[in-house]
């Protein structure tokens, strides 16, 4: 069958798609950090009331890991050579 492999987020090889390994609960928080990305110029919507400042701090630690693995999925640009 087919292998799965993300060198950049050092996941190893898997055997299922990489949906798979996505539980009900790690789903709910990607929909959340879609939403909170969706803003395009810095975070979006938030789930509880008020700023950063008042959402659970697990919460955050969760958005900051999703949009840091995504900024290393990004294609790579590459180097302008200096003439």
């Amino acid at each position: 069958g087919d292998v799965w492999d993300c060198p950049e987020l050092e996941l190893g090889e898997h055997c299922v798609h990489p949906t798979e390994l996505i539980d009900a609960d790690s789903d709910g928080v990607l929909a959340l950090w879609q939403e909170y990305r969706s803003g395009g110029f810095g975070a979006g919507h938030l789930p509880f009331a008020g700023g950063a400042a008042e959402q659970p701090a697990i919460l955050m630690d969760a958005l900051h890991l999703l949009s840091g693995a995504a900024e290393l999925l990004k294609p790579k640009k590459p180097d302008r050579e200096q003439s």
